[in-house]
């Protein structure tokens, strides 16, 4: 991970980007492809909780300072998983 960021410039971003919690505490995503896209012109990490959606979009919104953001955007949701492991 911290190879894929090196050329980074944005330190904020790379700050977001890097876990703070262990390896295996929360869901694995094993992909090589995920930093570059982050890393793209086009692609925003919003780290503002999600607060609303409706036909425009979605709302986030910083709790501590009450700053709102409209992203218009398309949402993907999907909820199948498949765990690798089977118990």
């Amino acid at each position: 991970m911290n190879s894929q960021l090196k050329d980074c410039k944005d330190e904020r971003l790379r700050t977001d980007l890097i876990p703070t919690y262990a390896p295996g505490c929360k869901r694995v995503a094993f992909s090589s492809d995920w930093i570059p896209m982050m890393l793209r012109d086009n692609v925003n990490l919003e780290t503002k909780s999600l607060c609303e959606i409706d036909a425009s979009g979605a709302i986030f919104k910083d709790f501590k300072t009450g700053e709102e953001t409209r992203v218009d955007c398309d949402i993907i949701v999907s909820f199948v998983f498949k765990s690798l492991f089977e118990y």
